[in-house]
């Protein structure tokens, strides 16, 4: 107990351990990225979701549907890719392509959108302190932005040196 009464409480909060956010090199993202087609990006996004969730398991931050959803959606589109590949002169084939593709492009930034926001939320509770990420820089660049200010975020279990 502090001797300041104008001092604000301080609450004690559960230690829910060491969070399992993947920190990875950002040239191997890169890579992954660029040899896979992009498909690394939904497994990236996947593996964050699943550590974000475990961390606030009473109400996921995030939930199982929509990535349910924006991973389904994932499986057609690829499949009508290869198709309109292999019979280039059927024009409606291409067109529902471009038009799940763009469907499934637009899950996939929201999905970053809501793995940012669950970052976010980490941050909050850890009181990591003014610790931003940039919504234009998600939109752009979605898993190498958030790669890189993952690897750039502090210890979020190290303990906090009190600055008078």
């Amino acid at each position: 107990m502090s001797t300041n009464p104008y001092e604000p409480p301080r609450a004690v909060l559960a230690d829910r351990g060491e969070l399992p956010l993947l920190k990875q090199g950002l040239g191997v993202t890169f890579l992954l990225l660029l040899f896979t087609v992009g498909i690394y990006g939904y497994w990236w996004l996947y593996q964050q979701t699943k550590a974000i969730n475990s961390y606030f398991p009473e109400r996921p931050v995030i939930s199982r549907v929509f990535v349910g959803v924006a991973l389904y959606a994932l499986v057609p589109e690829i499949g009508l890719y290869i198709a309109s590949g292999l019979r280039p002169e059927d024009q409606t084939l291409a067109m529902v392509s471009n038009v799940l593709s763009l469907a499934g492009n637009l899950l996939f930034i929201v999905w970053a959108f809501k793995v940012r926001d669950g970052i976010q939320s980490l941050i909050r509770i850890k009181e990591v302190g003014p610790y931003r990420l940039d919504a234009l820089a998600t939109f752009l660049l979605s898993v190498l932005y958030l790669q890189y200010k993952i690897n750039r975020m502090p210890d979020l279990d190290a303990p906090r040196s009190s600055v008078p």
